[in-house]
């Protein structure tokens, strides 16, 4: 999954320098798309960065999933469906 904003090229250029070390977003909603490609969009209650203990609890849990080590994985808890 990849996400993308569009910045100000002053703001990129900070990112780019070093000055500036995160980036703050408002979310609108976010589409989950099966491999039938039925869609459904839902508001987001939170997003969260997972601890390692999480992590590792979430990588026991679901072995067949093939993680990343080098990714982060977040936690999207979803609101009510919008479409």
């Amino acid at each position: 999954m990849r996400l993308s904003a569009k910045i100000k090229s002053n703001y990129l250029d900070d990112v780019l320098s070093g000055k500036k070390k995160c980036e703050f977003r408002q979310l609108e909603d976010f589409e989950l798309v099966d491999e039938n490609g039925r869609v459904a969009a839902f508001k987001i209650e939170r997003i969260n960065t997972l601890s390692d203990g999480q992590i590792h609890a979430l990588k026991r849990k679901h072995k067949e999933i093939p993680w990343s080590k080098d990714t982060p994985i977040i936690r999207i808890d979803l609101g009510e469906r919008l479409r």
